[in-house]
């Protein structure tokens, strides 16, 4: 069972969920609200300011490689020698800042050339958030070490309590802001100030919770020479993910529509919460799997932690899906209004992958664990590249369904090519993986998706009441099918601890 080792960690993991139920429930309704407010347009071209930037604003591994080292040098006692890490690492983000700075202003000075898909009109608007997104995010690169500080220092509380804090924060000024009138404009000025404000209260927190003291001429070319050599193949994993969704708005914006870019922005939205909330033990398996990777017998080992983990991730990302499937089109319309009715399809495209992603996502933490970083790296930037083909061929005609049509081919790819690795890398029994996780997830599904298929035909209440009236009452019937016919022993006597019961 995966139990947490401190308060520290355990209350952490707490704000971690809270911080994820927020951002839910703004999804849900602070977004159409701002949507309204600013129009679909705008939106739009916000989302495509954002991921424009996104493109650049990459850190090359570097906050996994500080993390690593600073939590080496700590265990050791050597401060001095984490103080110098830390300063290689400040010298290595301003040089990084400096580059994108240069690439973010070529990018400016060609965006008419580049976004011809954009009226004259949306271009004026576009510029300027094209500028103040930039200007924060290169201000804030520098200080992404911040959160490899905390976290190497364990302070899991204050890093956790700033984001879920930070959220709020920018929500309530952008309301504000949008209550006086600012427009689209305040979305991105809120976000900037936000930004400043918590880089402000985590060097406070730093300088007083953690023994930190940066100098740059500290800064020792051994040093960041081993730091770029730990972060390459994670910069190159992370670049290769990250282009799916920052580079394909850019091509909507070649090839389609500001509406477009929009409803690809509210599909990766939403992607982004199932992928939270199903993804949210993966942080906790790292000493599980490394205890089974040196072990004996460790293939045999690794393959009963997946089937483990799995069926629990299963359990989550499952009923998400079934939900979605059942009344996502009808959530979208009373979310959204009229207008959106492509939005449901392009969603359950990019998240139905996950049924066999996240999963997977013990053997995926072993191949980092293992150091096959190497090979999970190529994964991800078959994958990059194969969705972004797909998407130059499939956005002109069919617009952001296409972008999603390439975004799930990619990442069904990963599943599959993942397995491979288990297979080659790990010596996963994957047969049995998915014999003992899926074949009995099926008793489960199937007979809730008929149930939700009826549902809506059989309750006599409509909007928001009848439903969430149906999603109670599938919610119910598939954890009473799991139970019944999918549950064994460790899932139950796991259940009962959360009521502080033991079977």
């Amino acid at each position: 069972m995966l139990i947490l080792s401190n308060s520290q960690l355990g209350l952490g993991a707490v704000l971690s969920y809270a911080t994820s139920i927020v951002s839910l429930l703004l999804g849900l309704f602070y977004t159409p609200w701002m949507i309204d407010v600013i129009g679909a347009d705008d939106y739009g071209l916000y989302t495509l300011a954002v991921s424009v930037i996104n493109m650049f604003l990459i850190d090359l591994g570097l906050n996994t490689a500080i993390s690593r080292f600073l939590s080496k040098c700590y265990a050791e006692g050597d401060i001095d020698k984490a103080n110098a890490y830390l300063s290689s690492a400040y010298v290595m983000f301003s040089l990084l800042a400096a580059a994108v700075s240069i690439a973010l202003i070529v990018v400016f000075v060609f965006i008419d050339e580049i976004y011809t898909g954009l009226t004259a009109e949306q271009l004026n608007t576009f510029k300027p958030l094209y500028v103040v997104v930039a200007m924060y995010s290169v201000i804030s690169l520098p200080f992404m070490s911040q959160t490899s500080i905390l976290v190497a220092n364990e302070q899991f509380v204050a890093f956790k309590l700033c984001a879920l804090l930070q959220k709020f924060f920018v929500t309530a000024l952008t309301i504000v802001c949008l209550l006086m009138g600012q427009g689209v404009f305040s979305i991105v000025a809120a976000t900037a100030v936000g930004n400043l404000v918590f880089i402000l209260i985590r060097s406070i927190i730093i300088r007083k919770s953690a023994q930190v003291n940066v100098k740059l001429r500290k800064a020792n070319f051994v040093m960041i020479r081993e730091l770029l050599g730990f972060s390459g193949w994670v910069a190159i994993s992370d670049m290769g993910a990250r282009s799916l969704w920052a580079v394909t708005p850019t091509i909507l914006g070649i090839f389609s529509n500001s509406f477009a870019i929009a409803l690809f922005g509210l599909a990766s939205q939403l992607e982004g919460y199932v992928y939270t909330v199903a993804d949210a033990i993966s942080g906790l398996l790292m000493p599980s799997v490394t205890r089974a990777l040196h072990s004996e017998r460790s293939g045999e080992k690794l393959s009963a932690l997946m089937i483990k983990v799995g069926r629990i991730q299963l359990f989550v990302i499952g009923i998400i899906e079934v939900c979605f499937f059942c009344f996502g089109s009808e959530f979208i319309h009373l979310w959204l209004g009229d207008g959106y009715d492509d939005l449901w399809l392009c969603t359950l495209l990019v998240i139905a992958p996950h049924i066999i992603l996240l999963p997977q996502t013990a053997g995926s933490v072993a191949l980092t664990a293992g150091n096959h970083v190497k090979s999970k790296a190529s994964i991800v930037l078959i994958e990059a590249v194969l969705s972004l083909i797909l998407c130059v061929f499939l956005c002109r005609p069919f617009g952001a369904l296409g972008a999603c049509v390439s975004v799930g081919a990619a990442f069904a790819f990963n599943a599959l090519a993942t397995n491979v690795l288990f297979v080659r890398k790990l010596d996963v029994n994957v047969s049995k993986y998915y014999r003992d996780t899926f074949l009995p997830w099926f008793a489960a599904s199937v007979p809730t998706v008929i149930l939700g298929s009826i549902l809506p035909h059989v309750i006599s209440a409509s909007g928001w009441l009848g439903l969430i009236a149906c999603g109670i009452i599938t919610v119910f019937f598939y954890a009473v099918f799991w139970w019944v016919f999918v549950s064994n022993e460790y899932e139950r006597n796991l259940a009962f601890s959360f009521f502080g019961k033991n079977k």
